[in-house]
């Protein structure tokens, strides 16, 4: 299912932009971004007595003049949530518990073809608020997570893990990798032989 909002014949979409990116990069299935999205390109007005149709509004200029860089920078993190997590797209969706009942908590899970991939993420919740949620379902206890939208991490504790929601109410969280413990090289134990490059000897 492809999912969007705002497209080249319906509208640009309006209200709250950065509500907009959390929970659009956040839609299970394939999404389309509609160019401006992202930017906080205007819709155009059409003058009074002007020939051209609505759709001209929505087909103008990239606003590379006004782009707005922290929208821009909001959708570039969640994106890379999404980007990293084959999840978030195409993983099986439950819902979860926090400690804002306004917040939209869930967990994604994908296991397949040998790939496994598990996430949470809260949003719509309060903002810059301390918010836990119960990821039991998918991180044991003593697990480090992260916030991968500000980059802090936490250890599960009783099912629970608790993050700053931040300025703009989203927190995606990820399994914090292991680094793979590197193995000293061992020298080696036989001695070296020299080499003889002499093949033909003269004999006396």
């Amino acid at each position: 299912m492809l999912s969007y909002i705002s497209s080249h014949d319906t509208v640009i979409a309006q209200g709250d932009k950065k509500y907009n990116g959390s929970f659009m990069l956040m839609l299970p299935g394939a999404i389309q971004i509609y160019y401006g999205d992202e930017s906080n390109r205007p819709q155009i007005p059409i003058p009074a007595g002007s020939s051209a149709s609505a759709g001209h509004q929505l087909r103008s200029f990239m606003n590379w003049d006004s782009i707005d860089n922290d929208l821009e920078a909001h959708w570039q993190k969640v994106g890379k949530f999404r980007s990293s997590h084959v999840a978030v797209g195409a993983g099986a969706n439950a819902a979860i518990s926090s400690s804002d009942a306004n917040g939209v908590a869930f967990t994604r899970v994908y296991d397949k073809n040998g790939v496994k991939d598990s996430v949470a993420a809260v949003i719509t919740s309060a903002a810059n608020t301390d918010i836990s949620t119960d990821v039991s379902s998918i991180f044991a206890d003593g697990s480090v997570v992260r916030n991968a939208y500000d980059g802090t991490t936490a250890t599960v504790a009783n099912g629970s893990v608790t993050f700053n929601s931040g300025a703009h109410n989203t927190i995606p969280i990820e399994a914090v990798s292991a680094e793979a413990p590197t193995t000293p090289s061992t020298p080696s134990t036989e001695p070296t032989v020299p080499v003889d490059d002499d093949t033909n000897p003269t004999t006396p």
